[in-house]
């Protein structure tokens, strides 16, 4: 799982719309069992809110659709909701609920740069 490198980018998000190289630093579960990945983002992603502008680099992602594994991920891009823990350290969390992150977009996961940039589809066989 470590060190997976994939390109976060966003055809919804304004914020996420140039692609971040994105590196699976370790897997996480929600309390409901559901499999979450902590990333680190090369370019971090700045967010402004009640207490002025926070800048993320360490972000939560989760498949934004039932059936999608994302730690094995088979089909590109893999649609994902990128999160940020409300309090506390990333770094010492083994589990999350869905009331201590706050969803920052919507996102996909692509293997290459390139693809990212253009927002690229595996194709179906």
């Amino acid at each position: 799982m470590k060190n997976k490198e994939y390109f976060l980018a966003s055809l919804e998000s304004k914020m996420l719309d140039y692609p971040r190289k994105c590196t699976f630093e370790r897997e996480i579960h929600f309390d409901t069992g559901k499999l979450a990945v902590i990333a680190i983002l090369e370019n971090p992603i700045q967010i402004h809110n009640e207490t002025g502008y926070q800048c993320f680099d360490k972000i939560i992602l989760t498949a934004r659709h039932e059936g999608y594994d994302i730690s094995e991920i088979r089909y590109f891009p893999c649609f994902v909701y990128v999160t940020v823990l409300q309090n506390g350290d990333v770094d010492y969390i083994e589990s999350v609920s869905k009331d201590d992150l706050s969803i920052i977009g919507i996102g996909e996961l692509y293997r290459t740069e390139d693809d990212a940039k253009e927002h690229r589809f595996d194709k179906k066989e």
